[in-house]
C-alpha cells in the first residue's frame, strides 16, 4: 500500500496552489491578529491615568474580541489542510504591524497604536480578500469580510475615545 489509510484528498475546488496562496494570506492575517492580541493584553495590563477604568475594560474588550478572530483564522487554515503557525517567532516574521518593545506609551498614545494597527489590518484585510475571491474561495472571503466588520467596529470604539466631542467647544 502506497498510502497511509488516513491520507485523504482535500476536495474544495481549488487545486493546491490556490489554496497554499489562501492559506499563506491567512497566515499573515492570523500573525496581525496576534500580534493586536499581545499589543491589547500589554495595554489592558499596563494602562494608567485617570482614564484607567474604562481603557482597561476596552483593552478587554478588544482582546476578547480579537481572540476570536485568532482562532477562527487559525481553524480556517486547518480546514485548508494546512499547519497554523503558533510560535512568536512565526507570527512576527509573518506580521505586517510594527512591535514597540520596551516601550509602555501613556494611554492617549495606546489609543492612537491600536487605532493605526486596526486601519493598517483592516486596509490589507480589504486587499486580501479582493485576491481571495478571485481565487474562488467565497468561504474565506466572506470570513475576512466578517472580521473586516468587527476591525471596523473596534476602530470606531477606539476612535471614539480621541475624538473631541463638538458640543462640549460650546
Amino acid at each position: 500500500m502506497d498510502r497511509h489509510p488516513y491520507d485523504i484528498k482535500i476536495e474544495l475546488n481549488m487545486n493546491d496552489k490556490e489554496r497554499s496562496e489562501v492559506v499563506l494570506h491567512l497566515k499573515k492575517t492570523l500573525s496581525d491578529a496576534y500580534v493586536l492580541f499581545t499589543k491589547l493584553f500589554k495595554f489592558h495590563w499596563n494602562v494608567e491615568g485617570p482614564f484607567f477604568g474604562p481603557l482597561h475594560s476596552l483593552f478587554q474588550g478588544l482582546y476578547e474580541q480579537n481572540f476570536k478572530t485568532v482562532d477562527l483564522v487559525a481553524e480556517r487554515i486547518r480546514a485548508l489542510g494546512h499547519k497554523a503557525p503558533g510560535t512568536l517567532k512565526e507570527f512576527l516574521d509573518m506580521t505586517r504591524l510594527e512591535e514597540t518593545p520596551g516601550v509602555n506609551p501613556q494611554d492617549c498614545y495606546m489609543l492612537e497604536e491600536i487605532f493605526h494597527d486596526l486601519q493598517k489590518i483592516i486596509m490589507q484585510l480589504r486587499d486580501d480578500e479582493k485576491k481571495i475571491e478571485k481565487l474562488n474561495d467565497r468561504v474565506t472571503s466572506n470570513m475576512l469580510l466578517g472580521i473586516i466588520e468587527q476591525h471596523e467596529k473596534s476602530a470606531w470604539m477606539v476612535r471614539s475615545h480621541l475624538e473631541k466631542n463638538e458640543d462640549t467647544k460650546k
